[in-house]
């Protein structure tokens, strides 16, 4: 009796490389004399798609689950650093997009409102429907982004809202972002281990965490940290479909990486890795193999589908950019002359220390595994050079440029990790450890790196304390690092505890720089928002659902607009502001602009009209119907747009400013913190010291100053449906 085998796999090329770190099962076949025929005909395994391959070195089961936990404690560890400087508030126009697009989303079934009048507040990033209506408050408006942030956000805002009220609502809200972040960042470790095993996924994580963008933008209720969370796990779960198949891995892969280009529009060049891993799979002469390879393009384009539908039947276009010219806004003369300066960012800011080692494992990694080479470059470089040729960013402070790339730095980190792995693992040691010269070399690194710290200390702290939280983590990741350098000595010997070490050092030098230029900012960001939160907090105190009130745009308009149920109006408008800002060559301009023509020529038609005195005019109109009507009115005062409103409508005779509320800035800036007010990713926004805040209430002058005894007439138009 003679014994054959087979491989699980009809690819010959397959059969003799190891998958996953494992080489495939051979079944035995055996072959009698009873039974004389080819083994071909009595044994036909079912023909496959192509499956990826990586020879990542085999781990135990028992290793792999300890780097899990591993993992699992960084990921921890980055959302607690990260809630440190987190506080549910932020005062920008981006963000107001996003934000009240979802509260409308959960509240009224669509992202967009109808102003009543042209003095109504709506922020900067807003479209007009109609570029050409006629109605008092320019018809319906619609946030410019795509509705997939939105909908996240309506999601979160319709569970906490029934759960909590507003103040659920406004936190759980500001949450998605750094959840999304810590997503990210795990996504990172399954990744790198695929491809560079367990050990370089933990530096990996480390490495991302703290590169500087990702801790700016990791609070940030922006659209960059849902996007970072949706890509990698997207392209995570992209390569786990090529390695084992599945209906079910496909359509999750994608279907992320689909909806991440409902959050960011130009994440739709993912469809590139996407359609390589499927052209590499498929057997092109089998038709079944091309309907199970197109799962994955199906998912990828449904989100994108509803999105492109819901777009026409809102905005009339396919995107929200199209008629701000935006789309237009990408060309080669821009790359020429951004080029050389977007090439200083990502190297000195963007993946400080790590580019050339990015650079180095995307071409290298064609010589190692050219399938994940190609996932890899395909994620990275088109987003990458089609950022290079936009409009935007030239000369902006750090994420006001680099945010554009936030979803291509974890890309760049694996592909550096990948590198570091390779080049810890090639060669062979020459004079490897003993474990006496192993402890004694642990020692040596734990106590030049005490001593170290212990010099710096009593050198440039003498009273014995730092004083930021910045100065105490670049402390705790170089203890930490010289810990696990000295346990990596004890633990392993040879060459392969001084590449851990190797490894290690270069994750944890950037990071620490990184941690330390990040923390002004980080502090800046977080004192803006505890105050913005503690001032809505206030003003809902005092106003009840339903009120009129008159804020200015810009500084509190447009996080109120989001964290209160008012009708709100802004007092820039009408003492002396405008509801948007001119752009590039004006309204009648084709240039790619931020700002929507038509609303600007809208607002100029409108300010044609109306002169200072016309506009406070208006304003005591509308206040007066709406407090015969039974509705409240306040004046949130914080500058000077508001006082001098309250003033102007005093002096009218028709209505009085009586004090509702008053108090200060809880949170008060370092002295460091006020010089990023001006640099990295400066908010435009001076608030150097804390600021005094009044809320007026606007009564008829020949009424009784006590509050009104009657309910709004009309009930909040911005509380959830059940």
């Amino acid at each position: 009796m003679t014994t054959s085998t087979l491989p699980l796999t009809d690819d010959p090329a397959d059969s003799t490389e190891p998958k996953n770190g494992q080489f495939q099962q051979q079944i035995p076949i055996e072959a009698t004399e009873a039974r004389e025929f080819p083994i071909a005909d009595t044994f036909e395994p079912p023909l496959q798609e192509r499956r990826l391959v990586i020879n990542t070195p085999l781990e135990a089961t028992g290793r792999r689950w300890l780097y899990v936990t591993v993992a699992l404690l960084v990921a921890v560890v980055q959302h607690a650093f990260s809630h440190t400087y987190w506080a549910p508030g932020h005062y920008g126009n981006n963000q107001n997009a996003y934000l009240v697009g979802g509260k409308m989303l959960a509240t009224t079934g669509t992202t967009g409102f109808q102003p009543k009048s042209p003095w109504e507040f709506v922020g900067w990033m807003w479209n007009m429907a109609d570029g050409a209506s006629t109605a008092p408050g320019g018809g319906w408006m619609y946030p410019k982004y795509p509705a997939g942030l939105p909908l996240l956000n309506a999601i979160v805002y319709k569970i906490s809202y029934s759960v909590g009220g507003m103040d659920s609502a406004v936190y759980w809200t500001h949450k998605i972002s750094p959840l999304c972040t810590t997503a990210a960042t795990l996504g990172i470790f399954f990744i790198t281990r695929l491809i560079a095993g367990s050990f370089a996924g933990v530096l990996g994580m480390i490495s991302f965490a703290t590169l500087s963008v990702v801790l700016v933008l990791m609070n940030n209720p922006y659209s960059h940290a849902a996007d970072m969370g949706f890509v990698t796990w997207g392209i995570y779960a992209l390569l786990k479909w090529w390695q084992r198949g599945g209906w079910w891995r496909g359509s999750i892969a994608g279907f992320l990486l689909g909806y991440a280009a409902t959050i960011r529009y130009t994440e739709g060049l993912l469809v590139l890795p996407l359609i390589a891993a499927v052209l590499c799979s498929v057997r092109w002469t089998k038709l079944r193999s091309w309907m199970r390879v197109s799962i994955p393009i199906i998912a990828w384009g449904l989100p994108l589908f509803v999105l492109v539908v819901f777009n026409y039947f809102t905005v009339g276009s396919f995107t929200g950019y199209d008629s701000t010219n935006e789309s237009t806004g990408f060309t080669l003369t821009e790359m020429a002359r951004k080029w050389r300066w977007g090439v200083d960012q990502f190297y000195n800011t963007g993946l400080y220390i790590l580019m050339p080692l990015t650079i180095g494992g995307l071409l290298m990694g064609f010589k190692w595994n050219w399938r994940v080479a190609l996932v890899l470059t395909l994620w990275y470089v088109p987003s990458t050079l089609l950022y290079l040729s936009y409009y935007w960013g030239m000369n902006l402070p750090v994420w006001g440029f680099l945010r554009f790339f936030s979803s291509v730095f974890p890309a760049g980190v694996i592909a550096a990790m990948w590198m570091l792995h390779q080049a810890a693992s090639a060669g062979t040691t020459i004079a490897p450890l003993t474990r006496r010269r192993a402890m004694l070399t642990g020692l040596v690194v734990t106590g030049v790196s005490v001593l170290t710290l212990a010099i710096a200390w009593a050198a440039f702290k003498p009273n014995g304390q730092f004083e930021t939280r910045a100065e105490t983590s670049v402390v705790l990741i170089t203890l930490a690092a010289a810990i696990v350098a000295a346990a990596v000595c004890n633990v392993g010997r040879g060459g392969t505890a001084m590449a851990a070490i190797a490894m290690g050092v270069l994750v944890a030098f950037p990071a620490a720089i990184n941690v330390d230029v990040s923390d002004a900012p980080l502090e800046r960001d977080h004192t803006i928002a505890t105050n913005l939160n503690f001032a809505g907090q206030q003003i809902r105190r005092v106003a009840p659902d339903g009120s009129l009130v008159f804020a200015n745009g810009q500084k509190v308009g447009n996080f109120l607009q989001f964290a209160g149920n008012y009708e709100l109006y802004g007092t820039d408008y009408i003492m002396g502001g405008r509801p948007v800002p001119m752009i590039r060559g004006g309204p009648a301009s084709d240039n790619p602009n931020p700002i929507q023509p038509a609303r600007v020529k809208f607002v100029s038609k409108v300010y044609e009209k109306y002169d200072d005195k016309a506009r406070v005019t208006e304003a005591t109109r509308i206040s007066v119907e709406a407090i015969h009507a039974g509705r409240r009115v306040f004046i949130v005062k914080e500058v000077d747009s508001a006082g001098a409103l309250i003033a102007e409508m005093n002096r009218g005779g028709q209505v009085k400013a009586v004090e509702a509320a008053s108090w200060i800035d809880p949170a008060k800036m370092s002295a460091r913190a006020t010089i990023a007010l001006t640099t990295a990713g400066a908010d435009g926004i001076a608030r150097r010291e804390p600021w005094r805040w009044k809320v007026f209430e606007l009564k008829l002058a020949d009424a009784s100053t006590s509050a009104p005894t009657t309910a709004p007439a009309t009930a909040p138009t911005t509380e959830p449906t059940n």
